[in-house]
Order: structure tokens, then sequence, then C-alpha cells
């Protein structure tokens, strides 16, 4: 099963995103806080994380960071999106960001497109 957790503190634009992911056939949850995630990533076992840079109270990079200290979930790929500007030398590949999206920018094909590419290489891994 195709399962992903959204990890957004914009209910519309994760909601976008649910209604957009489902129609792909995916299983979605999501969560507002970057502390409920860390729970919701052991009992979903997510396929993928959709994780927004800017999180209230903890941010992005800290639970990163909380995800790479366990075994098994330094291996989940991470797509994060944001609509700041992150230096482009910046690397957090080493943290299991595949890829970084901007909000902006982005639309729902290129979304679906990411999501999918990174599925498919990684099950095969």
């Amino acid at each position: 099963m195709k399962k992903i957790l959204i990890i957004d503190d914009d209910a519309w634009l994760a909601d976008n995103y649910r209604l957009l992911l489902e129609a792909h056939g995916w299983q979605v949850t999501i969560t507002a806080s970057a502390n409920e995630a860390i729970n919701l990533i052991d009992e979903l076992e997510p396929s993928i994380l959709l994780l927004d840079y800017l999180l209230p109270l903890q941010s992005a990079p800290a639970l990163l960071h909380e995800l790479q200290s366990y075994s098994d979930t330094q291996k989940i790929p991470v797509v994060l999106c944001t609509s700041l500007e992150l230096a482009a030398g910046i690397s957090l590949k080493e943290y299991g960001v595949l890829r970084l999206l901007d909000k902006t920018k982005v639309t729902p094909a290129q979304i679906i497109e990411v999501i999918e590419e990174i599925y498919y290489a990684t099950i095969k891994d």
C-alpha cells in the first residue's frame, strides 16, 4: 500500500495535497505537528513524508534530525516543501530529503510525478 504522511500546518494546502494523492491511489494521513508526526510515523510506517519546512514549535530540520537518530525511520524518503528560498548549496540528502519543492511554483502534476518517482525508486531497493 502506498502510504504518505503529510506534515504541514497549512490545513487548506494539506487537504488539497490529500485529495490529489488519494485520487492517485495513496493512503494519506495529515498532521500539522512535527511531534505528532513522530508518533504517526511509528504507527503508520509511511512510504514517503511530504514535509513543510516551517512548522509551529518544531521545524523540519529538527524533525529530520530526530528521524535520523532511529534506524527504522532514517531511510524514509522525504519530499521537503517550502516557500522559502533555501541556499542552493545546502545538502539535505543526508537527512533523507530526496527532493525540494517550491510551494509557490509546484503544480499538482509535478507533485504526483515526484512522489511516484521516489516511491517506485525506493521500493526497488
